[in-house]
C-alpha cells in the first residue's frame, strides 16, 4: 500500500482528538462519514512540482445539503477524492484575487504555464500540485487548539511531505501553517535555513511572507505566505501579498537555474 492510502486510511479512523466529536450538526447524515478532507491520489502526489499546505478544510457550509454527498458513504477513495478536488477547485475560483495572482507570480518566474484561471485550474492544476491540509478534519477555525494541529500534523502532513515533498517547492499558508512548519517540524525534520540575504530571527509568517526557506533534509524548499482574507488583503498586505511572493519565487528560480549543469 502507498504512503496516500495508508494516510487516507488512517485519517478516516482517527480519533486522536476530539475534532470528529465536534464536527458541527446540521448536516445531512451521509456528510458525517467523510468530516475530513483528502484532495489527491498516489499518482497526482508523484507527478506533482508544487505543493500547498492549507491550515484545515473549514466547514462545508453551502454544500450541506447537496445530494452528492448522498453516495459518499458508499463512494470509493477515488470518487470521494474527486469530489473533494472539485470542490477545492470551486475554492480556488472563487478566491479570484489571490488564486490568479498566485498562479501568475508563479507564470512570471516561468515555474507554471498559465493563459487564465479557469483554463489552467480544469486542466494543469492537479498536475502541479499537491494540496493537502495541516489539521485534515473539518472544523471551525476557532476550535483549533494546538494540541489538535500538533497531533494531526505530527501523525500526517509530516508523513506525506517525508514522502511526496521531497524536491519540491512547498507553499505553507496561514501563520500557525507555518508555526508548525517552521518550528516544531523544523526542528525535528527539515532544518530550514532562510536563502538570501540576512534577516531577523523572527519566524513569524508576517515577517516570514513570501520569503525562500531551503531544506536539506527533504532537498526542498518552502515559502510561508499569510492567509489571503480579505483582513490581510486590505489592513496589511494588499499588493505587496503579491510582490513579496514574487521576490521569493525569483529566488527559487535562480536556486534552480544554479543547480542546472552548464
Amino acid at each position: 500500500m502507498n504512503v496516500c492510502d495508508e494516510v487516507v486510511g488512517a485519517v478516516s479512523r482517527c480519533r486522536k482528538c476530539e475534532l470528529r466529536q465536534l464536527f458541527t450538526t446540521g448536516y445531512k447524515d451521509s456528510i458525517k462519514y467523510h468530516s475530513f478532507c483528502f484532495y489527491y491520489s498516489h499518482e497526482d502526489a508523484k507527478k506533482s512540482k508544487f505543493v500547498m499546505v492549507m491550515q484545515n478544510p473549514g466547514l462545508p457550509r453551502q454544500w450541506r445539503e447537496s445530494d452528492e454527498y448522498e453516495q459518499m458513504s458508499m463512494a470509493n477513495k477515488n470518487s470521494f477524492v474527486g469530489l473533494m478536488q472539485k470542490y477545492l477547485i470551486q475554492w480556488l475560483t472563487d478566491n479570484r484575487r489571490f488564486a490568479e495572482g498566485f498562479f501568475k507570480a508563479l507564470s512570471e518566474n516561468k515555474l507554471i504555464h498559465y493563459g487564465n484561471l479557469e483554463e489552467y485550474l480544469e486542466k494543469q492544476f492537479l498536475s502541479d500540485f499537491l494540496v493537502t491540509d495541516l489539521v485534515k478534519c473539518r472544523a471551525e477555525t476557532e476550535k483549533l487548539k494546538k494540541e489538535h494541529i500538533k497531533t494531526c500534523a505530527e501523525l500526517y502532513l509530516s508523513r506525506e511531505l517525508q514522502n511526496y515533498g521531497r524536491g519540491k517547492l512547498i507553499f505553507a499558508i496561514s501563520s500557525r501553517t507555518w508555526e508548525f512548519l517552521g518550528t516544531e517540524f523544523n526542528a525535528k525534520q527539515v532544518r530550514l535555513r532562510f536563502v538570501g540575504e540576512a534577516h531577523d530571527d523572527d519566524q513569524k509568517v508576517a515577517k516570514a511572507h513570501g520569503k525562500l526557506f531551503r531544506s536539506e533534509a527533504l532537498n526542498s524548499y518552502f515559502i510561508p505566505l499569510a492567509h489571503f482574507s480579505q483582513r490581510q488583503f486590505n489592513n496589511y498586505l494588499r499588493d505587496s501579498y503579491f510582490e513579496y511572493l514574487k521576490d521569493g519565487l525569483k529566488e527559487y528560480a535562480a536556486e534552480l537555474n544554479s543547480a542546472v549543469p552548464s
